[in-house]
């Protein structure tokens, strides 16, 4: 993947790192072609070292060169390195439990596109609730997700958790 610059931009690109169960993202964040301004790690991050120890991290890495350093350093842990271009994404994560009920979401709104991919630890966005309603997701907009899953959640008696992933 090569990756084009300018210059002025603002650009986000996500890295999954994948090794059997084992699985780490890096969502790295540009304002120029420079070292990124932020970084955040998730997921199994001890599970991807390099052979001297150190964990594979991007906070230092050139856009221009993030490419070959994603190639490299899935090598050098042994896994399966993936990089996206996510500028513009809104990303969430949700986590429903209680009473014996658990479910966790995965939910990504791209631009231009009016219906988030959703994702859920049960293979299936439409987890029904305990009192058998579906969150809408395809009627939600990013700005609305919050209230209206967490007012779901409480007229369920569920324990609810919620993380912008681009915070």
């Amino acid at each position: 993947m090569k990756i084009r610059t300018t210059d002025t931009m603002n650009r986000k690109f996500k890295i999954t790192l994948n090794r059997d169960s084992a699985r780490a993202s890096h969502v790295v964040c540009y304002s120029e072609n420079e070292h990124p301004v932020s970084t955040r790690i998730s997921g199994d991050e001890s599970e991807f070292l390099r052979p001297d120890g150190t964990a594979v991290s991007f906070a230092t890495v050139h856009m221009d060169k993030l490419a070959q350093a994603v190639k490299e350093q899935s090598e050098e842990c042994g896994a399966n390195g993936v990089i996206e271009e996510v500028t513009g994404n809104r990303e969430f994560r949700i986590k429903l439990n209680g009473n014996g009920f658990l479910a966790d979401y995965h939910v990504i709104y791209h631009p231009g596109n009016g219906n988030p991919v959703v994702t859920s630890s049960a293979d299936n966005a439409d987890v029904p609730l305990p009192d058998g309603s579906l969150i809408p997701f395809n009627k939600l907009g990013a700005g609305d997700l919050k209230s209206f899953v967490a007012s779901m959640a409480k007229s369920n008696g569920l324990n609810f958790e919620f993380v912008d992933l681009d915070e």
